[in-house]
């Protein structure tokens, strides 16, 4: 639809209308204009994003920013992202900057993104679908089969659940 138009024709005035929500009073509007512009594909978009990452401010701001500039093939991308996994006072920024990484390909078994799927996996129990939803949504099926199948050692674990879900 729109989107689908938006990526083919690059519409100048659509992303400068995006580019401009990265500055609305509203965090979460700021976020979700950054993952619209990632979604974009345009590359037009990199230097707001860059400059909206830069303001610093909310980490939920910060880790959409990163997860467009990652999607973007923006190296800045990732370094925010990897640097939005320390947001321990913000689990599910946390949550988001890990499935971000695994997304682009940056969440190898042995990395802090990795880890963390690990533990949310772990500690998931049956009903938890808020963490189920979003890893079976969001992250690559190799990093969290690899999780899954360090758990499955524990064959009453949680991580049992979690497998048959995916």
């Amino acid at each position: 639809g729109r989107l689908q138009g938006l990526r083919q024709g690059g519409d100048a005035r659509q992303r400068g209308l995006l580019e401009a929500r990265l500055h609305d009073p509203d965090p979460a509007v700021q976020a979700l204009a950054a993952r619209a512009l990632g979604a974009l594909g345009s590359r037009a978009a990199v230097p707001a994003l860059l400059a909206r990452l830069d303001e610093g401010g909310e980490p939920a701001v910060r880790a959409a920013c990163g997860e467009a500039l990652a999607q973007l093939g923006e190296p800045t991308g990732q370094k925010a992202l990897t640097e939005a996994l320390g947001a321990s006072r913000y689990p599910q920024v946390q949550l988001q900057a890990a499935l971000a990484l695994a997304d682009a390909g940056a969440a190898g078994p042995d990395t802090a993104a990795a880890k963390l799927l690990g533990e949310r996996l772990a500690r998931a129990r049956p009903g938890d679908d808020d963490v189920v939803q979003i890893l079976g949504r969001r992250a690559r099926r190799d990093v969290v089969e690899a999780e899954i199948q360090a758990q499955v050692d524990q064959p009453e674990g949680p991580a049992v659940v979690v497998a048959e879900r995916l």
